[in-house]
This record gives C-alpha cells, structure tokens and sequence, in this order.
C-alpha cells in the first residue's frame, strides 16, 4: 500500500482502504457515481502550468498501477461492479462495446436474450450485419400488412 500512495499521494488521499473495494471518497460524477479526481499539471510544463485536468477515479487508479491503457480500451469492474471502487485489481480493461454489454442497461440485457417475446429462437439479421431477428415474428408480421393492404384497395396506413 505504501508504495501505492508514494505515486500520487494527493489522490491515494481520497481512497477509503476498506475490504476488497477501494471506495473513492473524493467528488463523484452525480449522474453515474464514477469517482472523479482533478489534478493540476506540472509547473515544469510551460504550456499547461497551473492548468487541471480532470480524470475518472478508477480509470486512473488503474494506469497509476498498470500503466496507460491502450487506445480503444477502457477499465471496466469486472469483480465489484462498485463504480465507487478504485482498486484496480477489480478491473480488466476491455473495448467500450464490451463494457456496455456486460452492463446492466437495456441493449445489455437485450443481447443477452435468445428467444423473443413469443419463445422463438433469434437468428442473425441477413440485411443487417450484427443483429438479430425472429423470422417467424417478421414473417407473420408481413402477412398481417400485406393482408391490411388488400383491405385498404393497395393502401398502407
């Protein structure tokens, strides 16, 4: 832990060392609960001196232990789902895709289903590449517009 807090102590200071999580006391975004951590930059930088930055708390936590985090990728809590944890031995670092659909959010959960809501299994989209559809559902909704067509003298609604 020592040598943790030796590499950034002003923002090791807002860490609650408790249990597993590390609970990130500093501000935290109100909408998503992510912690957020400012810094000032180097004086020695001529251009940005005195200038802040602001970070995501367990985006940096991770690359103080780990280092940069490559392009494309972001760390996403993959033991805790606590996003007020900073303990970046909780994370694993994964395309933003990825990390959306280990989620909870809809298009997450979504995915996650194989048969529709009449129980029919989902199959690739042919026209388009990375979804899916039910094609008894989409069959039998063709055959209910085209009935309706006939109907209305060719007409559609």
């Amino acid at each position: 832990m020592i040598e943790l807090q030796s590499k950034d102590a002003g923002f090791w200071k807002f860490v609650l060392f408790s249990g597993n999580c590390w609970i990130w006391t500093g501000h935290k975004d109100k909408k998503l609960g992510y912690g957020k951590y400012t810094r000032r930059l180097s004086k020695g930088d001529k251009l940005h001196a005195g200038k802040a930055k602001s970070y995501k708390a367990h985006t940096y936590a991770y690359e103080l232990v780990f280092g940069p985090i490559p392009e494309g990728f972001e760390p996403d809590h993959k033991i805790c789902k606590n996003r007020a944890c900073v303990n970046p031995y909780h994370m694993e670092v994964v395309t933003h895709k990825e990390n959306v659909l280990r989620g909870n959010a809809p298009s997450a959960i979504n995915s996650r289903k194989i048969v529709c809501i009449r129980g029919h299994e989902f199959e690739p989209n042919p026209s388009k590449p990375g979804q899916r559809i039910c094609r008894i559902c989409s069959r039998n909704a063709a055959a209910i517009r085209n009935a309706q067509r006939k109907l209305n003298g060719g007409k559609s609604n």
